[in-house]
């Protein structure tokens, strides 16, 4: 998926280095940032499912 439709991609990356210390205050910021982004992902896709629905029913 292209960078400009998830911007969370690099925070993902940054999530899955190896070796990563799972315990640091930097790792705790990049989950919150992440958790964040998925919430508005998350909420935009829950209100274009009414619209999806009615737009198929109509046609």
């Amino acid at each position: 998926m292209p960078d400009c439709i998830s911007p969370g991609k690099p925070v993902i990356a940054q999530l899955l280095t190896q070796g990563r210390d799972l315990a640091s205050a930097e790792t705790r910021t990049l989950l919150e940032q992440w958790g964040r982004r998925h919430a508005v992902r998350s909420a935009l896709s829950f209100a274009a499912s009414p619209i999806f629905l009615a737009t198929s029913i109509k046609t």
